[in-house]
């Protein structure tokens, strides 16, 4: 023995024993803070979410307005607007400040480009008829195809794609 009563000895961690914990604990705190920094993927289906929610809107504003409105898209300033036929941005309802958008100042993460509009014979507009329908820029034919806007965040590409007829909006994984 080594003269030390058995009530008495005191057992301590050893130096491997904290480093084995200190290591352990930085794996964790590495996977957590990789697990919430923003990706790729989070920008592009935020900038997805944003269009779609503001096309939505402009469905919306136009039925309840009675009045059709358009969206115009600027591909090279990734930007679009909400106006009314007499090209006046309207004032966003939710936002209450002009309807004028430039996503990247929406996603505050990751750089957005907005890689197209394609709305048909409508170019980079989409119109909403006074009933919420979207319609060609003749404001009364119905549109006759999806049209969509698609967004890209590094190697991330989601579209946003507005139905004919209903102006369902929905976006989807790739281009």
């Amino acid at each position: 023995m080594n003269g030390c009563s058995p009530s008495r000895q005191r057992r301590a961690f050893t130096l491997v024993e904290i480093i084995i914990v200190v290591i352990i604990l930085g794996i964790v705190s590495g996977i957590v803070i990789i697990s919430t920094m923003p990706t790729e993927t989070t920008s592009a289906v935020a900038a997805a979410d944003i269009i779609a929610r503001d096309l939505e809107l402009a469905r919306q504003e136009a039925n309840g307005r009675q009045e059709a409105l358009v969206v115009e898209f600027s591909v090279s300033s990734n930007s679009y607007s909400i106006k009314d036929t007499d090209g006046n941005v309207i004032s966003h309802p939710v936002k209450q400040t002009t309807a004028s958008i430039n996503i990247n100042d929406e996603v505050t993460t990751g750089t957005i480009t907005l890689v197209s509009a394609d709305f048909g014979d409508s170019g980079q507009s989409i119109y909403f008829s006074a009933l919420g329908e979207p319609v060609a820029s003749d404001l009364t034919t119905p549109i006759s195809s999806d049209s969509k806007v698609v967004v890209q965040c590094g190697d991330e590409t989601y579209s946003v794609i507005v139905a004919p007829v209903t102006g369902r909006v929905r976006v989807q994984a790739g281009g």
